[in-house]
């Protein structure tokens, strides 16, 4: 969407496992950007978030209850960990969920939408 609105200049992309610039991609590849500007170790990247060096990130979530809280860290049975979720989600000053609100059994594309 960055790209599409012409923002890609106004905006730096990082990924927590250290690339930073470029266009994220999107899929299974794990830090996958086209065209970064540096990739720097991964110790270093999560610095700059826990000293709250970022204004904006995205993050998705597995469920999120009637309070807020987000659950980030168990898929059904398998616990695989928050990752850098709490790095990231308290140290940059606004966060954007990402993510369907619904049980997947209840999504339905139709008419596009």
């Amino acid at each position: 969407m960055v790209a599409q609105e012409g923002l890609v200049d106004d905006v730096t992309f990082t990924v927590e496992q250290g690339t930073i610039e470029g266009i994220p991609q999107r899929g299974r590849a794990i830090a996958a950007q086209i065209n970064p500007e540096a990739i720097i170790d991964q110790l270093f990247q999560f610095s700059y978030h826990q000293m709250g060096r970022f204004d904006l990130a995205f993050l998705s979530f597995a469920q999120v209850d009637r309070a807020g809280n987000a659950n980030v860290s168990k898929f059904g049975a398998k616990p695989p960990g928050c990752g850098g979720f709490i790095d990231i989600s308290q140290n940059t000053k606004r966060v954007v969920f990402c993510g369907l609100f619904s049980q997947a059994k209840d999504v339905r594309v139709e008419g596009g939408a």
